[in-house]
């Protein structure tokens, strides 16, 4: 490169410990940049002669050097020396402080524009007695397109349900996890694939609504032990880390947006249905959809990635508005659910299944482990198409007297399992750990 050339890098300003370490645990944290942070200390040690400025730009700031010597060997010469002292040491050894005065950042004034708007706190009509600022983290990354995505429904119904318990409240995306944070009295963490980096002088609660897919997103004992309270959308994880001699955990079961899920006013029932997404393959498919092919019965799907033969009659659309599903719901008399394996194994109960109950229809999934036994008369488990065929007999043979019974069983659910009931025992929780706290 000419000597009037300009190299320009990025990652050399860490957002964290655990994202400046060498080797990438996507159990701490999912933003890494690795150790490039030590090639700023080098330069200005070995280097001087280089001008160098380290612009304080997000996410991990951007270097530039300039009057370069192409000619200059300093660094060759001192390849060993560099290896031997800067390969080993870490962030936290090196020390916070120190790499400040070396990065030596420059402020950059009107970047806003290539950024999003920070999130705002959406204030309660009523504030409580003792309000909360509550920050609901999403394990969904970005903010584009949210209305599509499903976590970013649920979080949209559990800040209604704080602010309608006088509390305010801000959704932040995985992006925005970090960002403008003053203020905050709690953060709650909804709990899917993992990663949330615990913020000081925030507390944190963790809601894990489902196991990640894969083995490094699994729920870690570091995790349980960091947080304020953590709560378990599964029966069986809650025992499994009770029986660790965890106390700071609890059941807080997944639920439903009573808005949106709810029972008919007339009802007029007919069909299969089932919504969601093939997250399996071309040649591969979600274990209740292939259930009703061997079945040889007729589901209507709603979802992306269904391009198998068989399936393609049975595919309604690829995207409905999450505010549409409560009328399809209604107007179903089966719903179709199924599970990931961590989930189905795990007792991850789908908020799917929550929906479709609350809205009065019947339904069949797959066997997932610990099924709570209030859900059991309306929650038809199979493994087989032979499991899957007597289900639906069941249901098609169902009396008036029985579909009366499954009315009131749904109103018992209408008063426990709505999301807005479980922001008001989240926000409660909080408000006794601030207590404790104080």
């Amino acid at each position: 490169m000419a000597s009037d050339g300009v190299i320009a890098m990025h990652d050399c300003v860490p957002m964290s410990y655990a994202a400046a370490e060498r080797d990438w645990d996507k159990t701490k944290t999912r933003r890494w940049t690795g150790d490039v942070w030590k090639i700023i200390p080098i330069l200005r040690t070995y280097r001087p002669d280089l001008d160098i400025r380290v612009l304080d730009l997000p996410p991990s700031g951007i270097v530039e050097i300039r009057n370069l010597q192409p000619g200059n060997t300093d660094l060759q010469t001192a390849y060993d020396e560099i290896v031997e002292k800067y390969v080993p040491i870490t962030l936290e050894e090196f020390g916070l402080a120190e790499l400040k005065n070396t990065l030596k950042l420059v402020q950059v004034e009107e970047i806003a524009s290539f950024q999003d708007e920070p999130v705002a706190w959406e204030i309660p009509e009523s504030p409580a007695a003792h309000s909360l600022k509550i920050a609901i983290k999403t394990p969904k990354a970005r903010r584009t397109n949210p209305k599509k995505i499903v976590d970013h429904a649920f979080a949209r119904s559990i800040a209604d349900g704080f602010l309608q318990a006088g509390h305010s409240v801000r959704i932040d995306s995985g992006y925005d996890w970090y960002r403008d944070t003053q203020g905050t009295d709690f953060d709650l963490v909804l709990r899917g694939r993992g990663g949330y980096e615990p913020q000081p002088n925030i507390p944190h609660v963790v809601w894990a609504i489902y196991p990640g897919a894969k083995e490094r997103h699994e729920i870690t004992q570091e995790e349980v032990s960091a947080a304020a309270h953590c709560f378990f959308a599964s029966e069986l994880a809650y025992e499994e880390f009770s029986n660790k001699g965890n106390s700071n955990i609890s059941v807080l079961l997944q639920g439903f947006d009573p808005r949106i899920m709810h029972l008919p006013e007339q009802d007029h029932r007919a069909d299969t249905v089932f919504v969601g997404s093939n997250h399996f393959s071309n040649t591969d498919m979600r274990p209740i959809i292939q259930m009703s092919l061997d079945a040889q019965h007729n589901t209507k799907i709603w979802g992306r990635g269904w391009t198998a033969p068989e399936v393609e009659p049975m595919l309604q659309a690829k995207y409905i508005d999450n505010s549409n599903v409560g009328n399809l719901y209604r107007g179903a008399k089966i719903v179709l659910c199924d599970h990931m394996e961590p989930m189905r194994v795990g007792g991850y109960l789908s908020n799917r299944i929550f929906d479709a109950l609350a809205c009065g229809s019947a339904v069949i999934s797959d066997h997932i482990a610990g099924l709570p036994d209030e859900f059991k008369q309306d929650v038809f488990l199979c493994q087989t198409s032979e499991d899957f065929s007597n289900a639906v007999q069941t249901i098609e043979a169902e009396t008036e007297a029985e579909a009366a019974e499954r009315k009131e069983r749904v109103r018992s659910l209408l008063q426990k399992h709505s999301l807005f009931v479980r922001a008001k025992e989240i926000s409660e929780k909080l408000l006794e750990l601030k207590t404790q706290r104080a």
